[in-house]
């Protein structure tokens, strides 16, 4: 299925490999945030977690990364996060597979689907 909205726009990231969204109204933004101590990148849709994140782990807040969907539609797949205490690392994918063997093989645990995104076209 096909939406009048989804127009595709590329993230210009090399952390994140995921498409987003125009900026229509039926998207929310995807904040991006960094903690230069431990090296982590933290991308959320919450900007009260961006702040609590600043206030309290040591992240500044960078951008908007780009605008996704808070639930799942027109043809859009999860963007999972995960997240590693002992690494204290983020990690993003939108495959299952791949949540799977982190959380099995790894020491991460699956946080939340963080967002919608719309796959890659083939």
């Amino acid at each position: 299925m096909v939406c009048d909205h989804c127009a595709y726009v590329t993230l210009p990231r090399r952390d994140a490999n995921f498409k987003g969204t125009d900026f229509s109204s039926s998207t929310i933004p995807l904040y991006r945030s960094y903690n230069p101590t431990v090296v982590d990148h933290l991308y959320t849709t919450s900007y009260s977690e961006v702040q609590s994140a600043a206030a309290n782990s040591g992240y500044n807040y960078e951008e908007i990364a780009v605008y996704v969907f808070s639930t799942n539609v027109c043809g859009s797949i999860p963007l999972y996060r995960l997240y590693d205490a002992y690494g204290t690392d983020h990690f993003y994918t939108t495959s299952a597979s791949e949540v799977t063997y982190a959380t099995s093989q790894g020491n991460y645990t699956l946080e939340s689907v963080g967002a919608y995104v719309l796959p890659v076209p083939s």
